[in-house]
């Protein structure tokens, strides 16, 4: 039986392996020009005619207007929790779950920039201009005498912590703050930086509104001469906000603040995230939320280690503005490098590049994001999906299509549950919130998700996020290991180990953490060498993706010949785009990748939509000329583990030397590994076969930078374990 799938399979491929050379297959792919990004984070709003003064409700009429309904529905996670909370009234939303997201505002009168010039002292962008050390003092407009108070009072707290976090603002302005009904169930709030007008809604619930209040205060520091791109200038505003507000309202309940997600990091650190705007053009605001959020948690983990940076960023910033700064990312990172120079143990840089919501280029083609965030009762998790095609710009179009789960116990067996495996993506997004019952105590479930062509991976700590209704303060899975013991150790608090069983750990007091610091966190496998990490946390919990061996930075170069070739990478490297990563032009990027989870026999899926490269993933290459590759990134070490699905795997070696085929295991559920041969002998894997010339052999080890093709059995798959040579 082996045999002949392999016969029947090798005959496919080499069939495969001759359509290549036309256009039909990997041929030119045409690829959008790039543009200057556009956002609607920073909203570009038609007025038909300029406004007369402050508080002129013409301009809160006309954001309506252009807003739509996109923002006011309230995100999928807030209603989740809502509805979990009994929160909700019957026929209508609660009102403390209403959007509370912030944006800047650019006015066009009759088609032209309305600038109504610098008189009242708002910086413009000139190069001549001398920034830094002004002063804001602050109106109101509209509100009732009790509602003026009570923001007056809030302000006068909140501006000297911002002024302390965020130092002087880059001019001296009086900002209005205005009451605007136009608002309400749009957006939380929007700075307007020709009229230096802040227009919030009525007020609803004063310790959130005055949250969001806090992030426009601090865009208006800024104001004309803001960065260009959402990472930098919302992701600023609200880890400030968010910063001073924790230390003036003492009634804020950050745990009920859906959107704080520095607690769960680790496990939303992923690639789709990357993007030069958080909102495109299209309206889809799928991806905006969680984008949002990330990018504040990643200038908080900055914070944490650097309480200066951002008074030390924007001194520097001023500076040296000039009109070309804000849309300079180079430049950019340099500045936060000097004012940031190490972050969780890396160098700014190195760290920079790691975190994909900060990466402004973004890489175009279908994407799937997947967020997985573990509930309090400890046996459910959250789940919604992201499906999209993305464009280079960064326009995003919502995509529609039937996806399926695979919950993969510790041990290996598949998990069903009554929820069910299946989820309909409408829309671009889709949800699932499965509940585990009696799967065999806590574990690590590993969650696999598959739309159209697009498989993404994540992890579900199950029955170690909290105890008696609370998150403890740490949490987590162990990948690549299942026993083995954690040490976490937070500055000034002392922490014993904990055991790592099935795979997960966590810390058995529920103790809520209430500062921004470095974290240090030790994996010690039974056998072996330990693996540290420094991660910082914040306020509440944290959930940990350890790793039983280390990630190293390190570059690697190879060259791939021309004409059709399997290939890899033996790297997770920076760039996500595989045009940047071969150093290709869009139309000369012929890569494609098998898809085990696409029906039918010919299941391939081509570049763009490919997924990025990783360690352990093949693909094919057609190249007009040999294709050098000098890429930075994360290499792996120690071993590593992929998870086989039942069928044809398009596999590769993760490491930089050649793996000998001794050093491969083979794992079926909660057996012991095998070897190679055994597996092999058992009927639960086939060889593995290379591409060599035009003809497919047994591979007799694994050689770097190529694909290979591999046969599993099982109907719940199983592992290939690779010893690092």
């Amino acid at each position: 039986m082996v045999r002949k799938a392999v016969v029947v399979f090798a005959a496919a491929l080499l069939a495969f392996a001759a359509i290549p050379c036309s256009s039909s297959l990997l041929g030119p792919i045409k690829y959008p020009g790039i543009a200057r990004p556009q956002s609607l984070d920073h909203l570009v709003i038609d007025l038909p005619r300029a406004p007369y003064g402050p508080g002129d409700s013409i301009i809160g009429y006309a954001i309506r207007q252009a807003c739509g309904d996109r923002w006011s529905r309230t995100p999928p996670y807030a209603s989740y929790l809502a509805r979990r909370a009994g929160s909700r009234p019957a026929g209508g939303r609660p009102p403390d779950w209403r959007p509370r997201w912030d944006a800047a505002v650019t006015l066009r009168v009759r088609g032209r920039v309305y600038d109504p010039g610098a008189s009242g002292g708002r910086p413009t962008a000139r190069a001549t201009r001398a920034y830094g050390g002004g002063t804001i003092t602050f109106a109101f407009s509209g509100w009732t005498t009790t509602e003026q108070q009570q923001l007056a009072t809030y302000v006068s707290a909140v501006y000297p912590v911002l002024v302390s976090i965020y130092g002087a603002p880059a001019a001296t302005v009086t900002v209005t703050i205005v009451r605007d009904a136009n608002l309400q169930n749009i957006l939380g709030g929007v700075y307007v930086p020709a009229t230096n007008e802040i227009h919030i809604p009525p007020l609803q619930d004063l310790s959130r509104d005055t949250y969001v209040l806090a992030s426009l205060i601090v865009r208006a520091f800024h104001d004309g001469i803001a960065p260009a791109y959402d990472a930098w200038e919302t992701g600023f505003a609200r880890a400030v906000a968010l910063i001073a507000h924790l230390q003036v309202d003492a009634s804020f309940d950050l745990s009920s603040e859906p959107y704080y997600l520095l607690p769960a990091y680790d496990l939303l650190n992923q690639r789709p995230l990357a993007s030069p705007t958080f909102f495109p053009a299209s309206g889809f605001i799928g991806m905006g939320v969680w984008r949002v959020a990330m990018a504040q948690a990643a200038w908080l983990k900055v914070y944490a280690e650097n309480p200066s940076f951002f008074r030390d960023f924007n001194a520097a910033y001023y500076a040296e503005y000039d009109s070309s700064l804000p849309q300079n990312v180079t430049r950019l990172r340099q500045i936060a490098a000097l004012a940031a120079p190490q972050v969780e143990g890396l160098l700014f840089q190195d760290w920079f590049a790691r975190q994909f919501v900060l990466d402004t280029t973004g890489w175009p083609g279908e994407k799937l994001y997947l967020v997985a965030l573990p509930q309090v009762d400890n046996v459910t998790v959250y789940l919604e999906a992201e499906y999209y095609r993305a464009a280079t710009a960064g326009d995003e179009q919502p995509l529609a299509g039937a996806g399926s789960f695979q919950y993969i116990a510790w041990d290996g067996h598949l998990l069903y549950p009554e929820a069910g495996n299946d989820i309909a993506v409408q829309g671009g997004q889709g949800f699932q919130s499965p509940s585990f019952i009696a799967v065999g105590g806590a574990q690590r479930i590993t969650i696999e998700l598959a739309v159209g062509a697009q498989v993404v991976e994540t992890w579900f700590p199950y029955g170690v996020a909290a105890t008696s209704g609370a998150h403890n303060s740490y949490f987590g899975v162990v990948l690549d290991a299942d026993g083995g013991t954690v040490n976490i150790a937070p500055p000034g608090i002392p922490t014993p180990a904990v055991d790592a069983i099935r795979g997960v750990f966590t810390t058995s007091q529920p103790t809520p953490l209430n500062f921004f610091a470095p974290t240090a966190v030790e994996y010690q496998p039974a056998t072996g060498l330990p693996n540290s990490r420094s991660v910082n946390t914040g306020p509440l919990y944290y959930v940990f993706v350890l790793r039983a061996h280390p990630l190293e930075l390190g570059a690697v170069a190879h060259t791939f010949p021309a004409g059709l070739s399997v290939a890899s990478l033996p790297q997770s490297p920076d760039a996500s785009d595989a045009a940047r990563v071969l150093g290709l032009s869009p139309s000369q990027t012929l890569v494609a990748r098998w898809s085990p989870t696409l029906p039918g026999g010919y299941r391939y899926i081509f570049y763009p939509d490919t997924p990025p490269f990783e360690p352990g993933l093949g693909y094919w290459l057609n190249a007009g000329a040999p294709v050098t590759v000098t890429s930075h990134g994360l290499l792996p070490t120690g071993e590593w583990r992929l998870h086989l699905r039942q069928g044809w795997n398009q596999v590769a070696n993760p490491f930089s030397a050649p793996a000998p085929l001794s050093g491969v295991t083979v794992k079926l559920l909660d057996a012991a590994p095998v070897s190679f041969a055994q597996a092999q002998s058992r009927g639960i894997v086939g060889a593995l076969f290379r591409y060599v010339g035009g003809s497919y052999v047994v591979a007799q080890d694994m050689s770097p930078f190529e694909a290979l093709w591999i046969y599993a059995y099982p109907a719940d798959g199983c592992w290939l374990i690779i010893q690092q040579p």
